[in-house]
């Protein structure tokens, strides 16, 4: 027996994972998107990492598509893991979970001296 199962909301990734520099800004973009014919909304629900990550949604498709941008805040070092809690008006899926985590080592030059 065979079944194909339909996706209502699509995450192309439920994971983010940062690596690098204190003294840069490392940038990732996870797409989401409504498959089915009910139109999404988007809204965050919960973010534990403010003051070492920031989010921004854009809606790039009205109801069918939207980018959640993430960015590391420069001069923040060390590592965490944390998760951003998307509130969604989908009947068959009300909420969306990215875990973030992050390992962020100082700069060159930027320790004792």
């Amino acid at each position: 027996m065979r079944a194909t199962v339909q996706v209502p909301v699509a995450v192309s990734t439920p994971y983010v994972y940062f690596a690098g520099l204190s003294d840069s800004v490392i940038h990732k973009t996870i797409e989401i998107e409504g498959r089915d014919e009910h139109p999404i909304r988007i809204e965050p629900l919960s973010f534990d990492l403010a003051g070492k990550v920031v989010f921004r949604i854009e809606e790039v498709k009205p109801g069918r598509e939207f980018h959640v941008h993430l960015s590391t805040i420069p001069g923040w070092k060390g590592t965490y893991l944390g998760a951003l809690k998307l509130k969604t008006n989908h009947p068959r899926k009300p909420t969306l979970t990215i875990r973030i985590r992050g390992r962020i080592k100082e700069a060159p030059g930027k320790g004792t001296g």
